[in-house]
């Protein structure tokens, strides 16, 4: 590790959707569509041809109004999602599909909730552990905290999830970046494709031993795009492909020095505990976005669905007619005994 003069973590608050650049193109939001995510953008009908080219009509909406095109973007994960994962499937039909579905939707609840306390405690939010069973952090002990700090509070109430949080936290200290975006929103009308970044760090370079105790990993200066897995296992060509994807796009084209996948939940024992760094640099991440291009071609081609729009009602409300019949009562007699 840098033996210099020991630096803050400065954070910038991230750019929140709609995000417009000099052209009037802006991010509307993301939309989840049955299994698949898309990035809706809003163009002006002014806009060339030659940009839209890798776009499938289905996905661009001429008839928007006011002057406008609405653009439906397929998301990178939802594109990567075209590969067969051989591993995947073998665990499946070891498990079965009931069990699978189990443990796949806890992992995502449990990955969710890791990400969004990472993005909160970025932005300021004090992270809380508090164990359900035993209760031993109360309501009031929470109220004067945040009274003292100013500050607010997320509460977590499982071991695991506080775990990973606080190797991000120590893996900072460690590290010493400048934070300059989280969770931030990209997309690629050239490309074809929207996404999300975890966080985006501009990191001053040195030899730190995360991986290993006895061997440093060297991170060179510049802007890096990171990613933080939090399952099991760690997909090292899926997370490279993803990084290396998104650095084409309109928000970071010709500016990202590399990429970083963090595995937050690493069988590592030495270095930092449970953690373990994958560094993809600028040079090597050409070929990874060249594998998206086929996949996406392939998405394109095949996979791509014309997404809806779904208003979700504020109130459902079934007439009588549907209600379930309500049981009679009994008859009973003078004494209260039911009569058969």
């Amino acid at each position: 590790m840098d033996k210099g003069r020991k630096r803050k973590t400065k954070v910038k608050p991230a750019q929140a959707v709609p995000l417009t650049d000099n052209s009037g193109i802006k991010i509307t939001g993301r939309f989840e569509y049955f299994d698949d995510r898309f990035y809706t953008v809003v163009v002006k009908n002014t806009i060339h041809e030659a940009w839209l080219k890798n776009i499938p009509d289905k996905c661009i909406d001429r008839d928007y109004g006011n002057g406008e095109y609405k653009i439906w973007l397929p998301s990178v994960t939802t594109i990567l999602g075209v590969v067969r994962n051989r591993q995947l499937e073998k665990w499946r039909g070891d498990v079965g599909n009931i069990l699978a579905d189990d443990i796949s939707t806890a992992g995502k609840v449990r990955g969710s909730i890791i990400h969004n306390a990472i993005d909160l405690a970025s932005r300021g939010t004090d992270i809380i552990y508090r164990n359900p069973m035993l209760q031993i952090i109360t309501d009031e002990q929470i109220k004067k905290h945040k009274k003292k700090t100013h500050k607010p509070v997320f509460i977590v109430e499982s071991q695991e999830v506080m775990v990973q949080v606080a190797r991000y936290a120590m893996l900072l200290d460690i590290l010493q970046p400048e934070v300059r975006e989280t969770e931030q929103s990209v997309i690629s009308l050239q490309h074809c494709f929207g996404g999300t970044i975890d966080q985006v760090w501009y990191l001053r370079g040195g030899s730190y031993k995360i991986n290993s105790d006895r061997t440093e990993t060297k991170i060179e200066e510049g802007l890096y795009l990171v990613d933080f897995k939090s399952g099991k296992h760690f997909d090292e060509l899926a997370t490279h492909t993803q990084l290396s994807t998104y650095s084409k796009s309109m928000n970071y084209l010709g500016k990202i020095k590399g990429c970083i996948g963090i595995h937050l939940n690493n069988s590592n024992k030495s270095g930092l505990l449970g953690v373990k760094l994958y560094i993809l640099p600028q040079y090597r991440m050409e070929k990874f976005f060249d594998r998206f291009i086929w996949l996406r071609n392939e998405y394109l081609m095949n996979h791509v669905e014309t997404p809806k729009d779904y208003e979700v009602p504020l109130l459902v409300q079934l007439p009588k007619k549907y209600f379930q019949p309500q049981p009679q009562p009994q008859p009973q007699n003078k004494q209260g005994e039911i009569q058969c």
